[in-house]
């Protein structure tokens, strides 16, 4: 019966030195989660900024860089070329 006990104690120590260190790492990959959810917040905005600017400077065609013909332009008058 002694040796039992003897036998199930040290099972209890083992197990609890495992949940320790399943602890350990639980808590190293929650903080590495926070990390990379940080990153892709930073990134998810960074790319709505350039989706904004892609969608700005798209709204600015004229005959130089798109097909509408020259007389849509309006009546500004073209940057000199330098010579």
């Amino acid at each position: 019966m002694e040796e039992q006990i003897k036998l199930l104690m040290q099972m209890n120590q083992m197990l609890a030195a495992q949940n320790e260190r399943q602890a350990a790492l639980l808590e190293q990959q929650a903080k590495q989660l926070e990390s990379q959810s940080k990153q892709i917040q930073a990134l998810t905005a960074r790319i709505d900024e350039l989706l904004q600017r892609i969608d700005e400077l798209s709204h600015k065609k004229n005959s130089r860089n798109s097909s509408v013909p020259p007389s849509s332009d309006g009546y500004s008058k073209p940057a000199p070329k330098s010579q």
